[in-house]
C-alpha cells in the first residue's frame, strides 16, 4: 500500500465522520475531524486538500449549504428553516453564506428551481484531487538530525510577516554570534488556514545552551530522526507550493511514512540582506522509512 492509498483511508474516515456529523445535525469541529481520521493533526490539513482537491473546511461549508438548499426545493419551507438545517444559527448567517460562496441570495435561488437544481448539483459534486502522478520536479534528500532545543514565541494567525517577533528572540538570545539558525514551525496548513486558527512558532536555535528566558518564549526540543529536505528558493508566500510538492512525493511512495511531528522551516538568508526572490528557505518534513518503527494512519 502506498502511503497515498493509506492517507485517503484517512480523508475517507473524515468525510464519514463529516457526513455523520452534518446527518446528526451537528457541524465538526476541525480537530474533530483530524482526530476522526487518524492522521496526524500536523498533517492532516494539507494531505486533505491535496487528495480532495478542496479545504477541510471548504468540504463542511459545502455540504452545509447542499442540505440548506436541498431544504429550499421544499415550498413550504422557509429561508429560516433551511438554515437550520444547514447547522446555521440564523437565516442571516445562512443567507451571507449563500452570497459569499454561492453569488446568489437563497431567496433568489428559492425562486428559480433549474437555478436551484445546479446549484444543487455543483455543490454535490467531489472536487479534484491536487496530487499529480508526475509532480513537479524537486530535489528531495534525506538527513538524520541529532535532537536539539530552540527557544520558541507562538503566534496565532500572524504569518509570514514576523520581524518583530524574531527580533524578540534575538534580544533574548543576547550575543547574535551564537545564533545557529533563524526556524520556523507551521502547526497547520499554511495553504488552507482560516482566519484566528493558525499557529506558527517563531524559532531560534543556539550555539550556546539556553538559559532562563522571559516571559513569553519557551524552549522546546525538535525531535531527532530522519528528515526529508527540499530547498525553496522565493518568496515566503510560495512556500506552500514547495511543501506540497514534497508531500505529493511522499504520498506517492510505499516506503516512506509521515512522523507525527509538524514541518520545520530555516531561513537560510535574511530578506533584509538578500532580495527575497533569492532567499533560501529548507523545508524539513520528519518521516519513517517501512521496516522501522513508526506511526502509520492505515
Amino acid at each position: 500500500m502506498t502511503t497515498e492509498q493509506s492517507a485517503i483511508q484517512c480523508v475517507q474516515r473524515a468525510a464519514d465522520f463529516i457526513a455523520n456529523q452534518l446527518k446528526d445535525d451537528s457541524v465538526p469541529s476541525l480537530d474533530g475531524v483530524a482526530r476522526a481520521s487518524g492522521l496526524s493533526k500536523y498533517h492532516f490539513h494539507r494531505v486533505y486538500r491535496l487528495a480532495t482537491g478542496e479545504t477541510c473546511a471548504e468540504t463542511i461549508t459545502r455540504l452545509r449549504l447542499v442540505r440548506g438548499t436541498d431544504a429550499l426545493r421544499n415550498d413550504s419551507s422557509s429561508i429560516t428553516e433551511a438554515a437550520m438545517v444547514a447547522g446555521y444559527g440564523s437565516s442571516q448567517a445562512f443567507a451571507k453564506a449563500v452570497k459569499r460562496e454561492l453569488a446568489n441570495t437563497a431567496s433568489g435561488l428559492k425562486k428559480d428551481p433549474e437555478r436551484l437544481a445546479d446549484t444543487i448539483r455543483i455543490l454535490s459534486e467531489p472536487s479534484t484531487p491536487q496530487i499529480h502522478e508526475t509532480g513537479p520536479m524537486i530535489r528531495i534528500e534525506v538527513c538524520s538530525l541529532d535532537p536539539f532545543e530552540i527557544m520558541v514565541i507562538r503566534t496565532v494567525d500572524a504569518y509570514p510577516m514576523l520581524n518583530d517577533t524574531y527580533w524578540k528572540l534575538v534580544e533574548a538570545a543576547g550575543d547574535p554570534e551564537t545564533i545557529r539558525a533563524v526556524l520556523g514551525i507551521p502547526h497547520r496548513d499554511i495553504a488552507s488556514h482560516s482566519d484566528g486558527d493558525f499557529l506558527f512558532d517563531c524559532a531560534i536555535s543556539l550555539a550556546a545552551p539556553i538559559g532562563n528566558l522571559p516571559d513569553g518564549i519557551c524552549k522546546r526540543a525538535v525531535a531527532a530522526g530522519e528528515y526529508l529536505i527540499v530547498r525553496h528558493t522565493g518568496l515566503d508566500e510560495l512556500l506552500p507550493k514547495t511543501l506540497d510538492a514534497l508531500y505529493e512525493t511522499v504520498l506517492r511512495s510505499s516506503d516512506i511514512i509521515l512522523s507525527d511531528q509538524p514541518c520545520l522551516f530555516h531561513f537560510v538568508d535574511d530578506p533584509e540582506e538578500i532580495d527575497q526572490q533569492h532567499c533560501r528557505t529548507d523545508i524539513y518534513v520528519k518521516v519513517e522509512f517501512n521496516g522501522q518503527e513508526g506511526k502509520s494512519c492505515a
